[in-house]
């Protein structure tokens, strides 16, 4: 409510009321007076004639008019100052605090006439436009300290505090606006339904997961394994910093696990960056335990709008328990697994406690020949059986979740168990494999041993076959495992020779029948002086040792030449490329 105007108009209205009574006053006594001093000469008729003269209602009236006239004069005077207070000096001191209100609300590059003080016209209003430039100033360094704060919050509330990488909100949001087919905000908030450009339809992820953090943190200080962290974030980051990798996003999505979002990225270059990311990661390992290096795992999934984000995840976090199992920093790729497959370790707790205790395993066994005639051991895969009538789950498929559930040496121990089941009603000999985390677990020798000691019969008919990277990590165990099953005639094998080569430098200290090389040093071997001439040498230490040696993923009859030449024997039948994700994860 306006008080300055019913203020004037008051004033304007008393004078007016002051002035008519005044003057009413003025010419009563004055006709008072006048017909008085009539009556004191002795004119009374004079006296009364002048009282009822029509010149003193003339008088009256001319008055009244001048005086209603002034009045009138008065108030348009009063309307006027009014509209010019409000329109030229008080709107001129709004329009300023109007601008100190938008200052907050503004970025720190305001026009010249926000920023510029204010100096106004009227001297009178020289200690308000004080004031007002004192608070303008104040709301403008308050407005910058709310930005730096507001950039701040939003720093931390997208990225990793100690590497700097996009965080898991981030990295999520980013994900879900690939899945949809939007893209992702500034602010890391998925888009609002604006129509914008759509981003590509397909990509790839890779999540890189290290093993062994908690046990960096208890053999080393906390500051330098964050170091540590912070330096290889820095490395990874190198590798997407060319223009090939400027669309993607690397971000930490919890304290072990890195995460590469690679949009519209085809499988070629895909695998090439895992590659590449595989092998800093290598490089950058740390010594923790008794002369290991911590471990990587390394899962790459192929996404496209199609798919939901849980089964995506699924998928990857069966990936990584694949390359966990394999334990040679190995990428394992998961596009092509099914999502009911890649439920993630939870899901398969109940089916593969529930299959042990209901002994739903069984074995698949196959024939396995030499191409000079020799008959093989036959070669025996694990299979599960979830419930009656449905499909039976291969090894690869629930062996990398028994891995991380700590159930892999039972399922390693059913093996064993079907197979002297099987030597009991079939002649010849049949081999099993053992996963590497097998060897790990305290009890397994124990339990194995057990197990053979009452059927020493058959125990001479059973070969057990396991991974090359277990000689080199965790070659205690391995020769435990040699040692102690000498005395019941079982042999042992060792697969994938040519993924880590550095173990024959230990074949001299193991009792082994027999190493298997394959995979692509197999598939290149025809042409490749260097390949040929390491496999002699291969072969040399095997014979000395008296280990045979045998030759697996043979392309074609060139190269199988070329091995019988050199007295190394090729396997034929039940044979499984060395280098896939299912050979590593049984």
């Amino acid at each position: 409510m306006s008080l300055l105007r019913p203020l004037l108009l008051s004033v304007a209205l008393a004078t007016l009321v002051i002035l008519l009574g005044t003057t009413a006053l003025s010419f009563s006594v004055a006709r008072g007076l006048l017909a008085d001093d009539l009556r004191a000469q002795g004119l009374e008729n004079a006296a009364r004639l002048a009282l009822e003269s029509p010149i003193w209602r003339g008088y009256l009236v001319a008055m009244v008019v001048l005086i209603a006239g002034a009045g009138l004069l008065w108030a348009g005077f009063v309307i006027a100052i009014v509209r010019w207070l409000k329109i030229r000096v008080l709107g001129e001191i709004a329009e300023k605090v109007r601008d100190m209100q938008r200052l907050p609300e503004a970025s720190l590059a305001l026009p010249s006439d926000v920023i510029s003080p204010w100096s106004p016209d009227l001297a009178e209003l020289a200690e308000v436009s004080a004031a007002v430039n004192e608070t303008r100033e104040k709301l403008k360094l308050t407005s910058a300290e709310q930005h730096a704060q507001i950039e701040s919050l939003k720093a931390a509330l997208n990225s990793d505090p100690l590497t700097r990488l996009v965080n898991r909100r981030y990295f999520m949001n980013a994900l879900r606006a690939a899945l949809a087919g939007t893209p992702l905000r500034e602010d890391g908030d998925l888009p609002n339904d604006e129509p914008v450009a759509l981003p590509p339809s397909f990509g790839h992820v890779l999540v890189c997961r290290q093993r062994d953090l908690a046990a960096l943190n208890r053999h080393m200080p906390r500051d330098f394994t964050d170091q540590w962290l912070r330096t290889t974030a820095q490395r990874l980051t190198a590798i997407l910093a060319g223009p090939d990798g400027n669309s993607f996003v690397l971000g930490r999505l919890n304290g072990s696990d890195f995460a590469v979002l690679m949009p519209g990225v085809d499988v070629p270059r895909a695998a090439a960056f895992a590659a590449a990311i595989r092998q800093v990661l290598r490089e950058s390992r740390l010594p923790v335990g008794e002369g290991g290096l911590c471990r990587w795992a390394l899962s790459l999934v192929r996404y496209g709008r199609e798919d939901q984000v849980s089964d995506l995840l699924a998928t990857l976090d069966h990936g990584l328990m694949q390359s966990e199992n394999a334990g040679d920093e190995s990428v394992a790729f998961g596009a092509d697994t099914d999502a009911h497959v890649a439920a993630g370790e939870f899901a398969w707790k109940d089916t593969l406690s529930t299959a042990l205790e209901e002994n739903r395993y069984f074995l698949e066994t196959a024939p396995v020949m030499a191409t000079d005639g020799r008959k093989l051991p036959f070669r025996a895969r694990l299979m599960l059986q979830p419930a009656a009538g449905s499909p039976p789950v291969p090894p690869e498929l629930f062996i990398p979740a028994a891995v991380r559930l700590g159930l892999s040496a039972s399922c390693d121990l059913q093996a064993v168990r079907l197979a002297l089941d099987w030597l009991m009603i079939h002649p010849g000999a049949v081999c099993v494999r053992v996963s590497t985390p097998s060897l790990v677990q305290n009890d397994f020798l124990a339990r194995l041993a057990i197990m053979l000691a009452d059927r020493k019969d058959l125990a001479t008919r059973l070969l057990l076959e396991i991974d090359a990277h277990a000689i080199t990590t965790q070659y205690p165990r391995v020769a435990s495992l040699c040692q102690s099953l000498v005395g019941y005639g079982v042999r042992i094998g060792v697969r994938r020779l040519a993924q880590q080569f550095t173990a024959v430098a230990q074949l001299h200290q193991l009792r082994l029948a027999y190493v298997r090389i394959g995979g692509g040093f197999v598939e290149q071997l025809a042409n490749s002086p260097g390949g040929r001439q390491l496999m002699r040498s291969v072969l040399k230490t095997s014979s000395d040792l008296g280990i045979e040696v045998y030759a697996d993923d043979v392309p074609d009859t060139r190269t199988r030449d070329l091995l019988s030449a050199m007295g190394i024997r090729v396997m034929q039948g039940a044979g499984v490329a060395e280098d896939s994700p299912e050979l590593a994860a049984a």
